[in-house]
């Protein structure tokens, strides 16, 4: 019943300054469907919560709780909203290039190295 006031006023409580620590609460200790749903709160957020003082704080504590399915999922939703759309082929092709490399580089890391380093060639493709 509480959870579902919470998640009503998610994002809004994401980027407040105490509200951010019941969401937080909630990744940590929450039920892995409660995680499920306040992720979904997040997806196509990902980028102005990341740039937020207390959203960031969110995306963080949301992609060390949630399942590697759903860290992939945000992700790409995030590099969709950060290359614009008309640039899309060309920083995809980028991106695509040097993530084959990173990946021969990577392959024995874990997946969470190797998210990070397609969101940083996605980041550096569309601000160059």
């Amino acid at each position: 019943m509480v959870f579902n006031e919470i998640l009503t006023a998610a994002y809004s409580l994401m980027t407040d300054v105490f509200g951010n620590y019941v969401i937080q609460k909630f990744f940590e200790f929450g039920t892995s469907e409660q995680k499920q749903m306040l992720a979904q709160r997040i997806r196509g957020h990902v980028m102005p919560l990341s740039l937020q003082m207390y959203g960031c704080r969110i995306v963080q504590k949301a992609l060390e709780s949630i399942p590697s399915e759903m860290q992939v999922l945000l992700v790409c939703v995030c590099l969709l909203n950060i290359i614009s759309s008309h640039r899309l082929q060309y920083y995809s092709a980028q991106c695509l290039r040097a993530y084959s490399l990173l990946r021969d580089t990577l392959s024995p890391c874990n997946a969470q190295i190797t998210c990070l380093s397609v969101i940083l060639c996605a980041f550096c493709a569309a601000h160059s």
